[in-house]
């Protein structure tokens, strides 16, 4: 008999396998009045920062304009996501 997973459960594999999709999800905490808006650039540092998490970038300089979640995607998202186990598929033991 298979077991369905759950939509918690489905939410919880797809945030531990991507900064972006970490960041949808816990937005309502860190922002609650403001509405998640996704975009590209999301999906950009995203990745870049999973790379850095890798070690496969050494040094990153993010340029983007003013309220383009630079600081909560580098300062409060990225460290919690990898701090809760968040870490790409390939550094998993």
């Amino acid at each position: 008999m298979l077991i369905q997973p759950s939509t918690y459960d489905i939410d919880l594999a797809l945030a531990e396998r991507s900064l972006a999709e970490y960041t949808r999800q816990a937005w309502h905490i860190v922002e609650p009045g403001s509405p998640y808006s996704h975009n590209w650039h999301i999906d950009a540092v995203s990745e870049h920062l999973e790379y850095v998490s890798l070690g496969e970038i050494q040094n990153l300089i993010i340029n983007f304009p003013p309220r383009c979640m630079k600081s909560l995607l580098t300062c409060v998202m990225w460290p919690t996501w990898t701090w809760r186990g968040g870490w790409p598929r390939s550094m998993r033991g």
